[in-house]
């Protein structure tokens, strides 16, 4: 298999409800993901995890709460309920992009 270029660089995106810490699991059975992409030549400093614990789902109630387009189903991915995330994506991403760090 071929390395990664040295320059690239990946951001792993927490599902619903999953932690950060999920991503990091060397001694599960499956594996992590973090661990899969090292074994395919990716180093620590090209990997990113966002930074998600999970209390930090509870936000999509907690500002979705009082959308009613949140409830009804219809509501987009840039209204209050998942906005948090999508900054924190473009957070990390611009972090990844800048200097390298991850954290």
């Amino acid at each position: 298999a071929k390395s990664p270029p040295s320059n690239a660089k990946i951001l792993v995106l927490p599902g619903f409800g999953n932690d950060r810490v999920d991503y990091f699991l060397p001694d599960a059975i499956e594996g992590s993901i973090v661990e899969s992409l090292k074994q395919r030549g990716w180093n620590d400093n090209q990997i990113g995890v966002l930074p998600v614990a999970r209390s930090d789902w509870l936000q999509v109630f907690s500002r979705g709460a009082l959308d009613l387009k949140f409830w009804g189903n219809e509501a987009a991915p840039i209204r209050p309920a998942f906005r948090w995330y999508l900054d924190l994506v473009a957070q990390e991403v611009e972090n990844l992009a800048g200097d390298g760090s991850t954290e």
